[in-house]
């Protein structure tokens, strides 16, 4: 059984003024992680992965190009999907 003090907060998460006051400052937080973890990633996939064997130094653009590359892709797909749909960001 779901306890009373649940349903409540549940009820009020769907209030979007009691959601917004609850979660402004999640964004601050979530946003700086986010850029210090990117920077952080970006660092050591170009400064400190160690050199292919074979390739060297030019493998390391891997750790940057992908996951580009598929974040593009899948934009792309998005943008087809709301094209195809008739959504237009109504």
């Amino acid at each position: 059984m779901i306890s009373e003090a649940v349903k409540r907060l549940w009820h009020k998460l769907g209030s979007p003024r009691w959601f917004f006051s609850l979660t402004t400052s999640w964004v601050t937080f979530s946003g700086c992680a986010a850029f210090i973890l990117l920077l952080w990633g970006a660092i050591w996939g170009l400064a400190f992965a160690p050199a292919d064997y074979q390739q060297g130094n030019s493998f390391r653009i891997m750790y940057v190009h992908v996951p580009a590359a598929m974040l593009a892709q899948s934009l792309y797909i998005g943008m087809g999907w709301q094209a195809s749909s008739g959504w237009y960001g109504v």
